[in-house]
């Protein structure tokens, strides 16, 4: 979609999207997708590449996203992998790598497996790292009870 061009309405795609223009509304994509605008909707795709994009809503992607200093996110991801060197404002959870940019900002907690935090980064929230989803479920022998 061309650099300022507008769509009202949800767009569902079999294969790669690139906008460059605002969408209001959800988008989703079998493939990658490439945003450099507005968006305020909800997004899932595989690779997301966010390019001085403002976005509100959530996003899910099955791979890796990118998000550069000059994008703004209002919404929690949910992600394979993500380099991050905008500002979210939500939740962070990654399946993968979670790399926080020295100019990240993030009002939010993350959750990951690896995270990597840039001097620099700012993070208001709680950090969980965890390989295993189900760590909550920790078993505590009897006798630890006693403690």
């Amino acid at each position: 979609m061309a650099k300022g061009a507008s769509v009202q309405g949800e767009i569902i795609a079999p294969g790669d999207v690139h906008i460059f223009g605002r969408v209001k509304g959800n988008i989703q994509a079998k493939g990658n997708l490439t945003v450099a605008g507005k968006i305020p909707g909800n997004v899932q795709a595989g690779d997301i590449d966010l390019i001085q994009c403002q976005r509100k809503g959530n996003l899910f992607a099955g791979g890796f996203v990118h998000m550069d200093e000059g994008t703004l996110l209002i919404g929690d991801l949910d992600v394979g992998s993500i380099t991050l060197g905008g500002k979210v404002r939500g939740n962070v959870v990654s399946r993968g790598k979670i790399y926080l940019r020295e100019s990240a900002m993030i009002i939010g907690n993350i959750t990951g497996s690896n995270i990597a935090i840039d001097p620099g980064a700012n993070l208001m929230g709680e950090i969980m790292i965890t390989s295993n989803p189900n760590s909550d479920n920790l078993d505590i022998p009897q006798d630890m009870e006693e403690f």
